[in-house]
């Protein structure tokens, strides 16, 4: 069957790739020959042609129930692939990308929403060599006062020296500690896993954070806090107490307290109160060292 199948496609005269030839594409190894042959590259490139010739028809005729019959078992990735393909063509043949991007995204729009008015489609790349933009960034995280880095530079450091970006990555506010903490818990406990996090606007007294479940499968109640003084980290720790006592005692529950603390002036920590209190405390984290690990996960 799939030598009959093979010698199907082989004659196929409109297929861009055959199956010998795809296999190899994908799997060289496969195939002790090497290289395509001039004679193969040339059928290919007409196939090639001849495909994207016929995709324009078909954007014509075929309607969106075709298009899901078709693509529902394809992942973006597989259709990312084909963009990416035609992206390249404009390149390589030293066309403008961003004109033809905004001129099918507004075609494609217009013609699919007839009811909506498109006012602006905008693409715009920007591109940098990467250690002056790099060095730029890094000059402008050393001086003092305000910093403000460009796009291009927080990329171009993010891909050489991501730790210059650290002093800029302190969250700003309870809410973006918070998100920071609850989506990174696997850093502290990858057995911990997330079961409930109230929305804010409905917290009360009695209600933490969030609450957790651990490999004891005990609920775990989180509490987090970036601004915190002394008296009222004891305050929050009083709480976390009568918290647990709440959801069923230490047999059943246990709390956590995140906290943000720049008191040594040298580096954000964050610091972990665990509640009933036991001789395995939890020491606390760099920031820093807390992002790195939360970049692996």
């Amino acid at each position: 069957m799939q030598q009959d199948q093979s010698k199907y496609d082989s004659d196929r005269p409109n297929s861009v790739l055959t199956v010998s030839h795809r296999d190899r594409l994908i799997n060289t190894e496969a195939d002790s020959s090497g290289d395509l042959t001039s004679k193969t590259r040339q059928r290919i490139r007409e196939r090639t042609l001849s495909g994207t010739k016929d995709l324009g028809i078909l954007y014509e005729y075929l309607d969106d129930r075709d298009i899901e019959q078709t693509f529902e078992s394809y992942s973006t990735e597989e259709i990312m692939d084909a963009m990416r393909f035609f992206l390249r063509v404009c390149d390589t043949l030293d066309e403008p990308i961003e004109e033809p991007l905004e001129e099918a995204i507004f075609d494609m729009v217009s013609e699919k929403h007839p009811q909506k008015v498109v006012s602006n489609v905008s693409v715009k790349i920007e591109t940098a060599d990467r250690e002056k933009a790099a060095r730029r960034g890094k000059e402008k995280i050393n001086q003092r006062g305000r910093v403000s880095l460009s796009p291009i530079e927080i990329q171009a450091l993010a891909e050489t020296d991501y730790r210059q970006l650290s002093p800029l990555t302190v969250p700003q506010s309870q809410e973006e500690f918070e998100t920071l903490i609850l989506d990174n818990l696997a850093v502290i406990d990858d057995t911990l896993e997330l079961i409930d996090h109230p929305p804010r606007k409905s917290k009360m007294n009695n209600i933490p954070d969030a609450v957790a479940k651990n490999e004891r499968d005990q609920l775990v109640l989180i509490e987090v806090r970036r601004d915190l003084s002394k008296v009222s980290t004891e305050r929050e720790r009083a709480r976390l107490e009568r918290l647990v006592k709440e959801y069923g005692g230490a047999e059943n529950a246990q709390g956590l307290l995140f906290t943000l603390d720049n008191s040594g002036e040298q580096q954000y920590m964050i610091k972990i109160s665990r509640y009933p209190r036991s001789n395995d405390q939890l020491s606390p984290i760099p920031l820093d060292k807390f992002l790195d690990e939360a970049n692996q996960i």
